[in-house]
This record gives C-alpha cells, structure tokens and sequence, in this order.
C-alpha cells in the first residue's frame, strides 16, 4: 500500500512538474525560443535554471596587408678624394677694403643710443655728459677721443671691429653725435672767428638774395656768441673773445648795420623778433649795453616806421627824446626815415627840433634843410 502510495505520489508530482515546464516552456518560447531539450532539462532539474548560448559572433574580416614603400635608393656617396676637398676649404677672408665697408655700413645704420650700448658692453665707461663736458672746453677733436679711450677699461683700448664689432672709430663718431646736439662746443670755436671775420667784410649790395643769406648767417654768428656768453657764464663780449683767443668786439656793430638795410624787405614779425634778440645780447655783455643801446632803439623805431607801423615808431622817439642829451641826432633820425614816405611830417619833426636846437649842434643844419624843404604840388 505504502509503495503504491510513494509511486502515485511521485507520479502526480511528475505530473505536476511536467505541467510547470511546459507553462515555462510557452513563455520561454515567446521570448527566447528555447528547444525541447531544453524543456526536459528544466523539467529534471527545476531548481537550476540554464541561461541560453550567446550566439557567436560572425568572424571579422582579415585586413588585407599594407602595400610595401620601395626603399628609397641610396645617393650616390661623394667619391673620398671631392669630399675631403669640400670638407677643407673654407669662407674666404674679408680684404681690408671689404670689412673697412662692412663696418662704415654696420656703424652709418647706429643712433647715439646705439653706439653708447655697443662701447659699454666692450669696456667704455664714460657717459653722454662726460663728452660734453670734454667738448665745452678741449678744442681737438682728437685729444678728446684719445682721453675718452684712456680712461675707459684697459681692454677697451685693444678693441677691433673684426674681433669685437667696434674700435676707437665708433667713439670718433660718438663724440660727432653729440657734438651735433650742442649749440656750440670748442671745437667749432676755430671755424667760428674764421665766419665772423669773413662776414665783417661783407656789405649790404642790391640783391635781396644774397643780402638775406648773408643776414641768416650773422644771425646766426650772432646767437652763437650769446649761447657762449650764457653756457660759460661770461658777461661782456670782451671776455667771450678771450675764450676764443679771436677778438670779435667789431662784429655786433656790423651785424646790427647789416640787419638795418636788409629788414625793411623783410615781414614785420621778423623786425619784432630781431629786437626782441638783440635786446637779449645786449643784456648778456654789460660792455655791448652802453655802447649799442640807443642805435639799436633808433634801429628799432625806424624799421616799425619803414613797415608802416608809425604809432610803434613814434612811441619809440618820444621816449627817447626825454632828457636826452643828443636831441640833435635823434631829431635828424626821426625826421628823416619820413623824408621817403612822407614829407610833410618830416618837416613837421625838423621844425619841432629847431624849437630846442641851435647852431651850436652837430645835426643844425641837417634839421633846417629838413624843414625847409618845399611839399610836392
């Protein structure tokens, strides 16, 4: 009875499971689609449950092999005896012509920095007012540079272009640079008295041409004595010629004769710029002042006349006809720088002086032609 029992019991459980695994096999078939085999497998063992094969995945295709780059064929060697040639001959050496080229060209293309920052990197030790000061008083160009290269570092003065890019030649021309950026330095001292004893020889002739170059050229003179007078401190004109070891006491005279026949061709602003000038002169050189002054205020006052600016003009003799002990010439003056404009007022001023003046002055005579002279019809 028990076996029956046992074998019926295992056969309804068989029975059971059979019916389990074909539920599952029904629902693994919809979404995996599993085999029979499969089926019983899981309907033997329940309890594991085997996972599907992953399918195997297709083959990749073998890349064909790259294609071999031919080797490059081998240049063609330098027979022994041409490469040892080649390999022995060398850059040809530059002539002295050539580098003396080469240098001028290397040195024409520096400014004043540039020479100062070459030197300096070599041994040259002195600065841009080292040279001026050198400059103010040594008249040789020379003897300048040899003390410049003197006091620098010893091995300065063994420098070559070749060997070092610059030589005592490239201080020669720093010492031009800065002599170039000053007004006046000792060496032009020599070429100075030579321009001014030309000049003093030089007259004021009827072409406006030359007499304005001239004019440019003492003026020029001119300032150069000022800037020395003002740069050594000098106060007369006297000690200026000591300086220049050149006496040059006759030349503001002439200078301010010459501007007095060239200016009336000249513009009104520069007749306001010669005075303003010469009044600076004559405030540097104490010994310029008392010899100079009144000429140059009749100067002055006629050129302003001769522009046409009278009320300038005759502001400027009324000043000076106050207390002056010469009345006599500066009447004579005064009337005449009318007489080629307008007569009547020169005649004017004559008889105004005959009021003040007698026989007894210089300029009597001259005054009473003056104020005799018949009006034009």
């Amino acid at each position: 009875m028990k076996t029956e029992t046992k074998a019926s019991t295992r056969k309804v459980k068989t029975e059971i499971t059979k019916e389990q695994a074909v539920k599952k096999t029904k629902q693994t078939g919809a979404k995996g689609k599993s085999t029979k085999a499969e089926v019983k497998q899981i309907a033997a063992k329940p309890e594991a449950k085997k996972l599907t094969t992953a399918k195997t995945a297709p083959a990749i295709a073998a890349k064909p092999s790259p294609k071999r780059i031919a080797a490059a064929k081998e240049p063609k060697r330098i027979a022994a005896k041409k490469q040892e040639a080649l390999e022995l001959k060398k850059a040809p050496k530059k002539t002295k012509k050539q580098l003396a080229a080469e240098k001028d060209a290397v040195y024409d293309l520096m400014n004043l920095e540039d020479c100062f920052a070459v030197l300096h990197a070599h041994g040259f030790t002195k600065q841009y007012w080292d040279v001026v000061e050198l400059l103010t008083y040594e008249r040789d160009v020379d003897e300048i540079v040899k003390r410049l290269v003197e006091e620098s570092e010893p091995q300065f003065a063994n420098a070559t272009y070749e060997k070092d890019g610059c030589d005592r030649e490239l201080v020669e021309r720093l010492v031009q640079f800065v002599r170039s950026q000053l007004p006046i330095s000792a060496p032009d001292f020599a070429d100075l008295c030579r321009m001014i004893d030309e000049s003093l020889g030089f007259e004021a002739g009827e072409e406006f041409g030359l007499n304005s170059e001239e004019y440019l050229k003492e003026f020029h003179l001119m300032e150069k004595l000022l800037v020395i007078g003002q740069r050594y401190h000098l106060d007369s004109l006297e000690k200026v010629g000591e300086l220049l070891k050149h006496s040059v006491m006759d030349f503001p005279a002439h200078f301010m004769k010459f501007a007095y026949a060239t200016l009336p061709q000249y513009q009104y602003k520069d007749v306001v710029f010669y005075e303003d000038f010469m009044y600076e002169v004559l405030g540097q050189f104490a010994d310029l002042y008392g010899d100079l002054q009144l000429e140059l205020q009749l100067d002055v006052a006629d050129l302003y006349i001769k522009h046409g600016d009278q009320w300038h003009g005759d502001e400027d003799y009324r000043y000076l006809l106050r207390d002056n002990q010469i009345k006599d010439y500066i009447y004579y003056r005064y009337a005449s720088v009318y007489l080629g404009t307008d007569l009547w007022k020169a005649k004017e001023i004559a008889q105004s002086a005959l009021a003040c003046v007698d026989w007894r002055y210089r300029y009597y005579d001259a005054l009473c032609e003056i104020a005799s002279m018949e009006l034009p019809q």
